[in-house]
């Protein structure tokens, strides 16, 4: 088959994969592969970048472990061509990462997560986003396995790198606060993580308005922790600052705590 009847499957597949036609989209994607394999041979990049698209055909139907075997069956194409610890090896230690984690198979999430960041680190030129969500799901998978500790620790970092960037009051800190102060939280480091929630609130209500939904839910997550705590007086003011916000949408449970 040539390069140019390639491409027309390849076109087709996208095509039913955007319509939703998955099983037609894994047809065209298979015989692209089988032909690319047989031209190319198994370690082509090309066959890597089939596999990731027939593997992102399979996820879509919930089929993960072939997903898996195929993300793997890429990265072990790349090492031939890139070696190890490759920018190129990112997309399928990404992909595996949250499969391993939609699977509850915590200490593979982790050990994907610090390969990628190890990467990045290797590599800063990379685009850091992708370097601070890996760090952010590293401590999330470290807290899933009772590690809040080394979690906090993942935080900081996050935060400090971000804020050396963006400033101390952006909003792109208010999920890591957040975050960060459900790791003390868990340590519990009570007075850091009300100080985290209340800046998270300054920095929404700075930004977005003192009666914006956001301001709302960061309230809503201050207002239960000092709940618990038995922070009734200090909960009930931010219980009269979040009651205002849900006049405004005009619903009493507008405001939820989690999106």
């Amino acid at each position: 088959m040539d390069k140019h009847m390639l491409g027309e499957l390849c076109t087709k597949a996208r095509r039913q994969y955007d319509q939703a036609d998955y099983s037609g989209a894994e047809v065209f994607y298979r015989k692209v592969l089988a032909d690319l394999e047989r031209s190319r041979g198994q370690g082509h990049p090309e066959t890597a970048v089939v596999l990731n698209n027939l593997a992102a055909v399979l996820i879509a139907r919930c089929e993960y472990r072939e997903a898996e075997l195929l993300h793997r069956q890429a990265i072990e194409s790349k090492l031939r061509f890139f070696g190890s610890d490759h920018p190129a090896l990112l997309i399928n230690l990404s992909v595996l990462a949250r499969l391993s984690w939609l699977q509850s198979r915590y200490s593979e999430t982790e050990r994907l997560y610090r390969r990628m960041i190890r990467i990045h680190e290797r590599y800063p030129g990379e685009d850091r986003t992708r370097y601070w969500e890996a760090l952010g799901k590293l401590a999330e998978a470290r807290m899933a396995q009772g590690d809040s500790a080394e979690a906090e620790d993942c935080f900081r970092r996050l935060l400090q790198e971000k804020q050396e960037r963006s400033g101390k009051l952006h909003p792109v800190l208010t999920g890591d606060l957040e975050s960060l102060a459900v790791a003390l939280q868990n340590q519990g480091k009570h007075a850091e993580t009300e100080a985290f929630l209340r800046r998270s609130v300054r920095i929404n209500a700075l930004h977005f308005g003192e009666l914006d939904k956001r301001t709302g839910r960061a309230l809503a997550r201050l207002e239960i922790y000092l709940r618990r705590r038995g922070l009734y007086l200090e909960a009930e003011k931010a219980y009269r600052r979040l009651k205002q916000i849900r006049k405004k949408y005009l619903c009493d449970r507008h405001i939820q705590v989690f999106d």
